[in-house]
């Protein structure tokens, strides 16, 4: 058995020992995330199964919200958002994992007006998430806007580096290497 089989074996395992238990649920979502192929019907039972499970809990939500948009999942991200809404939880950060889930599967257009949607809404918000305009203008050939927007974050983590080297992770690890490399310019 390989590394990607014996992932799927522990993941489904601890599921099916712990159903209710929202970390094996993540875990299983994570790991089986390419639904594709014989994964995809299974991913769809567990992630629902999640979702009717945690629909009241907002904690758990936003964990399997974050996992979603850091994995790019933006079906998922959407539903969660939309839930948001109807349970009265506060929607502006799954708002943001739908933005996340779009910009880490590449639909950056989309993207770009989510986050517009929602600065008009609530701009000082969407502010506080500049990291994902940076990437949405960057990917969209936006680069001065891009890089003025890295400013301000490497100003604003001028005194924590530990945060920029978290945002400069964040960066990387949706694909866009040259604007944590920005970020980074100057740091020790």
């Amino acid at each position: 058995m390989n590394m990607s089989g014996e992932a799927h074996a522990a993941a489904m395992k601890f599921l099916l020992a712990n159903p209710k238990l929202l970390t094996a649920q993540l875990r299983f979502l994570g790991v089986y995330g390419s639904r594709q192929g014989e994964d995809e019907k299974q991913w769809i039972a567990v992630s629902m199964a999640t979702l009717v499970q945690n629909r009241h809990d907002p904690v758990s939500l936003a964990k399997l919200g974050s996992l979603a948009g850091s994995e790019g999942w933006p079906d998922l991200a959407f539903l969660l958002y939309e839930n948001s809404l109807q349970e009265n939880l506060t929607g502006f950060p799954f708002a943001l994992y739908y933005a996340a889930s779009l910009i880490k599967s590449g639909n950056l257009r989309l993207a770009d007006s989510v986050l517009r949607d929602l600065s008009i809404r609530n701009s000082a918000q969407v502010a506080s998430a500049s990291y994902l305009t940076a990437m949405v203008d960057w990917g969209l050939g936006r680069e001065s806007e891009a890089l003025q927007l890295v400013q301000q974050l490497r100003r604003e983590t001028a005194d924590d580096l530990a945060r920029r080297r978290t945002m400069a992770a964040i960066f990387r690890s949706f694909g866009y290497p040259k604007v944590a490399d920005e970020l980074e310019k100057g740091s020790s």
